[in-house]
């Protein structure tokens, strides 16, 4: 997977898992590891994806005094931005299974016979 495809998919997991409710950093991290893999969605990849969501005007943070965590949500440009890459990931989706359906579906390639004989 590419780096930009990587982090569009990021953006992706991160937007989906505030789009009902905030949620602090780790928890965060936590649910995108477990939707993914601790590879995909480290706290080295997801700290810095909030940090550019929040700048870019997806999310919005704000800071508990007494737990000192910072809790993101989504903004209206965050909402509409999950909408866009839903449907660009949809669309992957629905091209790999028809390829992966069309190659299911061919015949067998016969053997050639061997020239040696």
């Amino acid at each position: 997977m590419s780096r930009s495809t990587a982090f569009t998919f990021n953006q992706l997991i991160v937007l989906g898992l505030l789009q009902h409710r905030e949620l602090y950093g780790l928890e965060i991290v936590k649910a995108a590891a477990a939707t993914t893999s601790p590879n995909q969605a480290s706290v080295g990849t997801i700290y810095p994806l909030l940090k550019d969501l929040v700048r870019d005007g997806w999310l919005s943070c704000r800071k508990d005094p007494d737990t000192h965590r910072t809790y993101y949500r989504l903004t209206d440009v965050g909402r509409m931005q999950l909408s866009r890459i839903t449907a660009k990931w949809e669309a992957i989706h629905d091209s790999l299974d028809e390829i992966l359906g069309s190659a299911a579906m061919m015949p067998q390639a016969q053997e050639r016979p061997s020239r040696l004989q």
